[in-house]
């Protein structure tokens, strides 16, 4: 009938994406976020697709999710002085078989770790991270069932570049309301698209680097110009 799951992806990578990678996190076709008092990102709320979902009394089945997240990080640092890291998840997932489940998802991917080749991939319904219930869902009424256990898997490893498959996770929660006989549909709660722009802060894009070329050159300057009345550079005669 409606609901939302809400996850993270991966709380250490939401900091670094805010943080030192002067990032952007742009949120579309309906998912929300959650924000801590500074403003920054701590969790994402996905309305779940009610007409393409299904989940029988033995808990299994899928629940479809809407909303597209796209992170940008290191501006200026990627080919061609593109963002260094380009990813986006779309059409995302939720496969359940009684008390274990799977977040699945498309991403499309751009960018590389430093000293590596540059990806630029899509991938659809790759299975970015797999999880554990301590109890299978019931299809009747409100549910609230958080993760017990929560690990990275192949997909969501080969997306974020820097993590390990098997990784733990930010448990997700799963929240559907299970329609009863004879009740109308509802409309989904489909937030209005936002962006997080956090490139103004502390961190490292192009333009920190540049900035830290011109202080190291004054600093040589200085440096040369200090020594000169010092005496120190050979064949310059300090003035008297």
């Amino acid at each position: 009938k409606s609901g939302t799951v809400s996850w993270p992806i991966k709380a250490s990578f939401l900091r670094y994406v805010q943080g030192a990678a002067k990032g952007k996190i742009t949120l579309s076709e309906g998912v929300s976020a959650k924000e801590d008092a500074a403003g920054k990102v701590t969790n994402f709320n996905f309305p779940i697709d009610a007409e393409k979902s299904r989940i029988d009394a033995n808990g299994n089945g899928e629940l479809a999710l809407f909303g597209k997240i796209e992170f940008l990080a290191h501006e200026g640092l990627g080919a061609g002085r593109t963002w260094g890291m380009d990813v986006a998840y779309s059409n995302f997932k939720i496969k359940l078989e009684g008390n274990k489940g799977s977040i699945i998802a498309d991403y499309k991917l751009k960018g590389a770790l430093p000293d590596q080749e540059q990806h630029d991939e899509s991938v659809s319904q790759a299975v970015l991270a797999s999880f554990d219930l301590s109890r299978a869902l019931q299809s009747e009424g409100q549910e609230n069932n958080t993760s017990t256990k929560l690990v990275l898997e192949q997909g969501g490893a080969d997306s974020l570049l820097n993590y390990k498959k098997g990784v733990a996770l930010s448990p997700v929660t799963l929240a559907p309301l299970f329609a009863k006989e004879g009740d109308k549909p509802v409309e989904p709660n489909k937030a209005e698209r936002k962006v997080y722009d956090f490139t103004k802060g502390a961190g490292l894009n192009l333009q920190t680097f540049i900035g830290v070329g011109v202080v190291l050159a004054l600093l040589a300057v200085l440096g040369a110009v200090g020594a000169w009345f010092a005496g120190l550079i050979p064949g310059v005669p300090a003035p008297r």
